[in-house]
């Protein structure tokens, strides 16, 4: 999978030898993401990534001071695409889009790659839909708190018109990887909520290759905890679900989009959002799959999924 954001320091003991790419992290926040998504585990340490046997591509896009426009996230899309991933994660909120960044987009959806991305971009402390999360192609991913209530203010698009995320994830006092070295470091964001969406959209790829990256979504988002009525409407990520949850049957000679029947659990809870967040070792050892490699598996589902 692919982390476009700014660039992946690998002198990790965690990273080493998972980067494809990697560089000098002026900021921080690549390296920081790329070891929630894959961080290998390490003795007398609990940090593990949520596909710890994945591949990552660095793809570095900001500068100095972490900022990005929507050309420069459209260039490390296209990179991303090229380079095999079959994951992208964007690790940048943007709040106004290009021609070039639709372009990026539609690229990715034509070779079967998902695009996972923050929801929110704060602009003087207002919140505004953050692009290409707009896009329903796009798994756009807005951050939760300890207690599981929305750590952002409802994103607002260009009209006024409030723009639901498709799923909410841990993105709060979350302690990841830092650069330079085997230090730790913590952040919060969308952003961060998104690498965990990324990292389990790695895990179910790397368990079912024939799923494209539409059927990935749709298993992402139905498996999702039900909204506990503050997430804007969305599901709590459920790593476990997504993974083991199956699907219903085809009927008829048609192709149809699949669905799935799911016994719902409860509203997330703090136990929940805390589970997301410590659990990857468990759900490694419960489903035995590996995660996404750089270089993407060219299998593509007999299916069509709707967005």
């Amino acid at each position: 999978m692919a982390v476009v954001s700014s660039a992946v320091d690998d002198s990790s003991a965690a990273l080493k030898g998972v980067v494809e790419g990697a560089g000098e992290d002026c900021t921080g926040f690549g390296t920081f993401l790329a070891g929630i998504v894959a961080a290998r585990p390490q003795p007398d340490s609990g940090l593990v990534g949520v596909a710890p046997e994945a591949r990552v591509l660095s793809v570095p896009v900001t500068d100095d001071w972490g900022g990005a426009d929507a050309d420069a996230v459209a260039e490390g899309i296209t990179d991303a695409v090229s380079g095999g991933a079959d994951v992208v994660l964007v690790g940048v909120a943007v709040p106004l889009g290009s021609s070039g960044l639709e372009a990026a987009v539609d690229t990715a959806v034509e070779e079967d790659v998902l695009v996972v991305a923050p929801s929110t971009a704060m602009v003087q402390r207002d919140a505004y839909a953050a692009v290409p999360a707009t896009r329903s192609e796009v798994l756009g991913v807005t951050a939760t708190g300890t207690e599981g209530a929305p750590l952002m203010p409802p994103p607002a698009t260009a009209d006024g018109r409030i723009s639901a995320p498709d799923l909410s994830a841990p993105g709060q006092s979350v302690m990841s990887l830092a650069p330079g070295g085997d230090g730790h470091a913590v952040a919060e964001g969308d952003a961060v909520a998104a690498a965990f969406v990324a990292g389990v959209a790695a895990l179910v790829r790397s368990h079912d290759p024939g799923l494209s990256a539409a059927q990935t979504a749709e298993r992402l988002v139905l498996s999702a905890y039900p909204d506990a009525g503050a997430a804007f409407g969305t599901g709590f990520l459920d790593p476990v679900g997504a993974l083991t949850r199956q699907m219903g049957p085809r009927s008829g000679d048609a192709v149809e989009a699949e669905q799935f029947a799911l016994d719902l659990p409860r509203e997330p809870t703090r136990g929940r959002v805390m589970a997301v967040v410590g659990g990857t070792a468990l759900l490694v050892t419960i489903c035995a799959v590996g995660a996404a490699a750089v270089r993407r598996r060219r299998a593509k589902a007999e299916a069509a999924a709707t967005a």
